[in-house]
């Protein structure tokens, strides 16, 4: 069985369908228990209780997977890909302050007006009449955040014409050859030393992220400079460089290699929960309609929204987020560590059976997996209901949110212990596919969502009986009497399909859709 599973693996590079690797793997542990061997080299275990023992404090030392390191080969520099645990801590310690809650908190005012930014395009696109490629442009704010964080300047990808759609290709085509770079260890480094030039050629898309990387060390460049002058700029690399780090981790070239994971994991993850959000909201009314009027309470002019404190603590919208993070997790790899130092035992709950495994074992969890578990999260646990996370049913199930990671190796400004509360969870970080303060993330969707949809509300569609049999849909929009003109703002859904389009379909160390689809895209009416 470790054998096949490997076999699998390499032989699809990733884009396996129905995610094939994470498929087996879980057919695997049905068949026999929450401990498995699923290659020659690792084991995989599919169970929550487990979770402290894998991904634990700073007094325990884990390391990286070198398998799991070769996935982001350009960048082996960055404090994501940092192999040895003492590597990972000293780049970590640098980055830490700009990542607490008190830093990204200053944020809001900038944060809140990318938001209005995106809601003007949302009218621009009405005037227009056609439909918003939810992957684009919520790419485009996202990126424009995350630049400015790091730089001191967004590139107002909201303000383009295209969105800058062209970079978000080549963060995709990136992904695309991460999975073959993991099994080939020659490739990532053969990739790496190709001049832009020959990589424009060969791959345009790939091209344009090398292209990129001089804008990256350019604007390092320049903040180095402008911290030589005392230049009082609070940005992300501003910090690193005026940190206690060695001078040998404030080269250019080590920085690029940081900037270029931040920037591909901050336009991506995100941006790609929302969208999945957005798509159940506007697929189930009744879930849209409990947002709204928790949304017109708490809002009551949307033009004079409350503080960013008074949005995060409304319960419903919490349940919404955090239940798109459970259904659509943003990274798709499994988290692999090794237990340099001692062994680990584990014993099986059903059988009692006790395993040890020794020290320099890589050992992984799957938080798509783990979040199927139905003693856990129940029997559907496939479907999108907030309601599992209030009241009664809700308590405890923060702690066995996975989908970020956790451990020392999970984000930035993350305590995490066993009783951790749903509260305590948002402070999770991203440790997969890349480096994501939780505040931050937490503070884009609670802002973007409620600045949406205190807004729009759901239009009801109907199908022209003319394509009832075809995948496009014409779009007729009717009023709750079933008027034809609407009043108010309304968004529809357009031709989005989730088996197609929402879903985890390919296992891209993010997750990715059937190949050609266009993701979900609304219509404003």
């Amino acid at each position: 069985m470790a054998t096949t599973t490997f076999g699998i693996e390499v032989s699809t590079g990733g884009r396996s369908r129905s995610y094939t690797r994470n498929t087996v793997v879980e057919l695997s542990h049905v068949q026999t228990c929450p401990i498995i061997r699923i290659n020659p080299h690792e084991i995989h275990i599919n169970d929550l209780d487990f979770v402290d023992e894998v991904y634990t404090n700073t007094a325990r030392k884990r390391d990286k997977y070198k398998w799991t390191t070769r996935a982001g080969y350009p960048n082996l520099g960055s404090v994501l890909l940092a192999r040895p645990h003492d590597t990972h801590r000293m780049r970590r310690t640098a980055l830490n302050p700009y990542f607490s809650k008190a830093s990204v908190n200053k944020l809001e005012t900038i944060n809140r007006e990318k938001v209005s930014t995106l809601l003007e395009r949302f009218e621009k696109h009405r005037a227009l009449g056609n439909p918003i490629a939810l992957s684009i442009i919520l790419r485009a704010l996202t990126s424009d955040i995350i630049n400015e964080y790091a730089f001191g300047s967004s590139g107002n990808n909201l303000d383009r014409d295209d969105y800058n759609a062209s970079f978000y290709e080549s963060i995709a085509a990136f992904f695309e050859v991460a999975p073959a770079a993991m099994h080939c260890g020659w490739l990532g480094p053969v990739l790496d030393a190709l001049p832009s030039s020959l990589m424009v050629k060969l791959s345009p898309a790939i091209g344009t992220l090398y292209q990129m990387r001089k804008v990256w060390e350019t604007q390092i460049e320049k903040i180095r400079i402008a911290v030589d002058m005392d230049d009082n700029e609070s940005t992300i690399f501003h910090g690193v460089l005026n940190s206690d780090l060695p001078d040998f981790e404030k080269t250019t070239g080590r920085l690029r290699q940081e900037a270029e994971l931040i920037v591909m994991a901050g336009v991506d993850t995100t941006a790609s929960t929302l969208s999945a959000i957005i798509y159940h909201l506007l697929a189930d009314p009744k879930i849209l309609g409990k947002l709204r009027a928790e949304l017109l309470t708490a809002i009551p002019d949307p033009t004079s929204p409350p503080r960013y404190p008074t949005i995060e603590a409304l319960p419903y919208l919490t349940a919404v987020i955090q239940e798109g993070l459970r259904l659509h997790p943003a990274g798709t790899l499994r988290m692999t560590r090794v237990a340099p130092l001692e062994d680990l035992i584990y014993i099986d709950r059903f059988n009692g059976k006790k395993w040890r495994i020794p020290a320099g074992t890589p050992i992984s969890m799957t938080a798509k997996l783990l979040h199927q578990i139905k003693g856990i999260w129940g029997e559907d646990a496939n479907d999108y209901r907030p309601e599992r996370w209030l009241g009664e049913e809700g308590k405890g199930l923060g702690r066995y949110l996975m989908t970020f990671g956790k451990g020392t190796r999970s984000c930035l400004g993350y305590t995490y212990s066993s009783t951790s509360s749903l509260t305590d969870v948002k402070r999770v970080l991203a440790d997969i596919p890349g480096l994501r303060s939780i505040n931050l993330a937490y503070q884009e969707l609670y802002l973007v969502l409620s600045g949406i949809f205190r807004v729009y509300d759901v239009a009801s569609m109907t199908p022209s009986s003319s394509q009832a049999d075809s995948q496009a849909i014409e779009i007729t929009p009717k009023d709750r009497d079933g008027a034809s003109e609407l009043q108010g703002r309304y968004l529809a859904l357009f031709d989005t399909v989730r088996r197609r389009d929402v879903d985890l379909v390919h296992d891209m160390m993010i997750p990715a859709a059937v190949k050609g689809s266009q993701g979900v895209r609304v219509m404003v009416l």
